[in-house]
């Protein structure tokens, strides 16, 4: 009889940790991996969460300090894994490349928020968005060959006004010199703000808006304002050509994007290419 009590006493003991187990358990929360056009939207809201986010190698291991080195010196390209509310889990490291670098630079623009640091917004009717754009490229270009002032500070302010009022407009909406208009002005803005209408900007040129040529120039500059090596060398700076990754191979660099060869480019700034040439490989070295 007493064995019997015991028993029955077990029973309903067990039973009932079973049932508390089911009240409290949670579901695991799957992740994961975020494109990097996902992971910019997120940062853009404000939604960002990487305080919880845990740093690996791809085989999910902790970094060792080679690899914590390289990341400190932006040498790492970065994969994120997060849930469905964006919170980010993980983040795992990986060789970089040259589409990490373009996502790196507005992904720390973006975090630091102060891309619109300086701007006071003005009023804009944006059923005159063709008119006004149409306005900011003949304003830019007038300040580029010398028959107009430099307004690049005000043509800045009201094209982020417009964009940010308006939207990104299409090329149906303000024509080919209105996105010209948009395309110039950011060429010749502040760092922070070409990189934060980068993707604009890219999403347009895949669209066919702009040329591939036209666009190699804004990823060039923003390299170089970024303090990173360009692509195609198209920005010349007081001493020559800008720094250039692999040099031995920037005409076929340009060519897939439709540019002549650096050759050329070179003689229009009077610049010798053998010389420039050396100059590069040194830096490279």
């Amino acid at each position: 009889m007493k064995n019997l009590v015991i028993a029955i006493f077990a029973s309903f003991f067990l039973a009932g940790c079973g049932t508390d187990s089911t009240q409290t358990s949670k579901p695991t929360q799957t992740i994961h991996k975020l494109t990097q056009e996902e992971v910019l939207e997120l940062a853009k809201k404000g939604q960002l969460n990487l305080l919880y986010a845990k740093y690996e190698d791809k085989n999910g291991d902790k970094l060792n300090t080679e690899l914590k080195n390289l990341l400190d010196r932006n040498k790492l390209g970065r994969d994120f894994y997060g849930d469905k509310e964006g919170n980010i889990k993980r983040i795992e490291v990986h060789p970089l490349s040259q589409e990490d670098t373009f996502f790196e630079i507005q992904l720390g623009v973006l975090l630091r928020k102060d891309y619109f640091e300086g701007i006071t917004f003005i009023p804009v009717d944006c059923s005159k968005n063709k008119e006004i754009l149409e306005k900011l490229f003949d304003k830019d270009q007038n300040a580029r060959n010398g028959t107009g002032e430099d307004t690049d500070d005000k043509n800045q302010v009201i094209l982020l006004s417009l964009l940010e009022e308006c939207g990104f407009p299409t090329k149906k909406e303000v024509g080919e010199k209105g996105m010209d208009g948009i395309f110039f002005v950011l060429q010749h803005s502040y760092q922070n703000i070409m990189a934060y209408y980068y993707g604009d900007m890219q999403k347009a040129t895949t669209k066919g808006v702009f040329e591939e040529s036209t666009f190699a120039l804004m990823q060039d500059r923003l390299l170089m304002h970024f303090g990173h090596k360009q692509i195609y060398g198209t920005q010349i700076i007081r001493e020559g050509l800008y720094d250039l990754e692999k040099p031995s191979e920037v005409n076929k660099r340009r060519e897939k994007v439709g540019l002549p060869p650096i050759e050329e480019y070179l003689k229009r700034f009077e610049l010798n290419y053998e010389e420039e040439m050396k100059r590069m490989e040194t830096k490279n070295r």
